[in-house]
């Protein structure tokens, strides 16, 4: 059994102690104690905790715990924490970046003198940085505690030459702009009272409120802009580079008519932080165009592509240590790289300013578009369907009426709407109301929320408005009515829709983290073709003849459940 594993099986007797949050401080600490000889009692860990029950057979496991890794190199008790922490699956500690990514982030301060990382997530790279001993001055800030206790016992650790200031990181009370600066706000930190935050960060924003509800990660990218490093790298969530309302919209303006932004990396769920399926992205800034705007195309990098990771389980990603994200920054060119895309400001703006890398991924997926167009008339969607959103019931218990709401999971595999199973009773002027989004024979529905892309196709048998019942479109689909006089049949409209390119091309506009949303927006500019008469008749015949083989398909089921008719199957 190697020291790794022996240190594993014998730590399981001191989980008991502490909560799994604090695994990775106590772990420190007492390698603090071991490794420089410091007193227990003058690390803060100990001194805060001496008053818990069992502390004291606490410690004593824990001595004889870490005895063994004391004599590790720097970068095997990394993988030892690293390994614990993945283990513990402790969601709230949230600013443990997975030690693969953290290399791939530290290695963006290559050639920098001096090195400015801030805020909790910063913490490993930074030690990252550091533990390449070659001369850098680093400085970490943090207004947090518990984030500046951390990087203190690291240092202690690893004996770190580091500067530590305990002070919120956008007052830059700390010196002047590093060469190389990190910024790693946690996702979606809220700044609601904005006293201490400069002046010229919030006039970017035209913020004049003392009170405002401004992301973490919002300041970090104007503050970026507003104290410029030979180069910036700065974390955030996908919200701030989709979301249109609010102030993230203008930093996002800010951000690409500076002419820094080099890059956006997609970093997907599960590679940078172990408790969280949100993917990250990694905006590289730098000077190098020197504000030329016009010639300063912004690289989106894909670092789930097979290039860059290896999938493994639950979705998650692996890094691929021989992949460099710096170099997929720096290349002179990605033109024939099926994970990179240049795309340049003009385009950007045409897409709505949004900087989701998903997005401009999509080049592929618009071309197989397009050869599906071919030759065809197209048109916007919105030009030959009605867009019918869902709406709020007006439920009365004592209603006479019933509308079934319907949902992506009521499209059964055949592409039609089942009968919805969700119910609610209305009025007379609940049914009134909601007449104007009753589901009709022939009506197409569309996911845009959540199962983004999946396309139902309203039964002939669907109830009619006089029957006492109706179905409505549920808060995570639209219906698509073609309008009268439109030379397209509901079928070749369900058909398009529901082939596998326009499928993946759906998803590709959506945007959301934990939740997929696809905007009305861009439902309404779906480019739809027109076949001839001809055409349309072959693809209904073709619809028809797999539904045929779908009601063989059924009959069979049924047929074989049938045949379990007796014991163990039946009793």
């Amino acid at each position: 059994m190697t020291v790794l594993d022996r240190f594993f099986a014998d730590f399981d007797r001191f989980r008991a102690y502490v909560h799994p949050n604090e695994y990775h401080l106590w772990i420190l600490a007492e390698l603090a104690h071991q490794r420089t000889g410091a007193d227990r009692e003058a690390i803060p860990v100990f001194s805060q905790q001496r008053f818990r029950p069992g502390f004291s057979e606490g410690v004593k496991e824990l001595s004889r715990i870490v005895a063994p890794i004391v004599e590790m190199s720097e970068i095997q008790i990394l993988e030892l924490l690293d390994k614990l922490i993945a283990q513990s699956s402790s969601r709230g500690f949230e600013i443990w970046v997975r030690l693969e990514s953290a290399k791939k982030i530290a290695e963006f301060a290559k050639g920098a003198r001096d090195v400015r990382c801030s805020f909790g997530p910063s913490t490993l790279p930074a030690v990252l940085i550091l533990l390449a001993r070659d001369g850098k001055t680093v400085r970490f800030v943090s207004k947090h505690q518990f984030e500046v206790e951390l990087m203190n016992l690291m240092s202690l650790v690893f004996d770190l030459n580091v500067k530590i200031i305990e002070q919120d990181p956008f007052l830059r009370e700390d010196g002047p702009p590093a060469d190389f600066e990190l910024s790693m706000p946690p996702f979606n930190m809220l700044y609601q009272d904005l006293h201490e935050v400069p002046q010229q960060i919030l006039r970017r924003l035209g913020l004049d409120k003392a009170k405002a509800r401004v992301t973490a990660e919002v300041l970090a990218l104007e503050d970026a802009l507003e104290n410029k490093a030979r180069r910036q790298a700065v974390l955030v969530a996908p919200g701030t580079l989709f979301r249109n309302v609010g102030v993230e919209k203008m930093a996002r303006g800010d951000l690409l008519f500076s002419g820094r932004l080099r890059s956006v990396l997609r970093i997907p769920s599960g590679m940078a932080f172990e408790g969280t399926s949100i993917t990250s992205n990694l905006l590289i800034l730098d000077d190098q165009h020197g504000g030329t705007v016009s010639l300063s195309p912004v690289r989106f990098v894909d670092l789930q592509d097979p290039h860059f990771s290896n999938a493994r389980e639950r979705g998650r990603y692996e890094v691929r240590p021989e992949a460099s994200w710096v170099e997929a920054v720096d290349a002179a060119t990605v033109a024939d790289e099926a994970w990179a895309r240049d795309v340049s400001i003009s385009e950007i703006e045409e897409r709505g300013g949004v900087l989701t890398p998903d997005r401009f991924f999509a080049a592929d997926t618009e071309d197989e578009v397009s050869k599906l167009c071919a030759g065809m008339e197209t048109f916007a969607l919105s030009d030959l369907a009605e867009i019918i959103r869902p709406a709020p019931l007006l439920k009365d218990e004592d209603g006479e009426f019933v509308a079934r709401e319907a949902a992506a999971a009521e499209i059964d595999e055949s592409g039609f709407v089942v009968q919805p199973s969700r119910a609610s009773k209305l009025g007379q002027g609940g049914l009134s109301k909601a007449a104007d989004q009753r589901l009709a024979a022939g009506d197409v529905v569309l996911a845009v929320k959540g199962t983004i892309g999946a396309v139902g196709l309203v039964p002939e048998d669907a109830p009619a408005a006089a029957s006492g019942e109706i179905w409505v479109p549920g808060q995570s689909l639209v219906a698509l009515r073609l309008r009268k006089g439109v030379q397209l049949n509901p079928v070749t409209l369900f058909e398009f829709l529901s082939s596998d390119v326009m499928r993946d091309y759906i998803k590709s506009l959506a945007t959301g983290t934990t939740v997929q949303t696809l905007s009305i927006k861009d439902v309404k500019a779906l480019k739809i073709p027109v076949p001839s008469l001809s055409d349309q008749s072959q693809v209904e015949e073709a619809f028809w003849a797999r539904q045929n083989l779908y009601t063989q398909i059924r009959a069979l089921r049924e047929a074989v459940e049938n045949a379990r008719n007796s014991w163990p199957h039946r009793i």
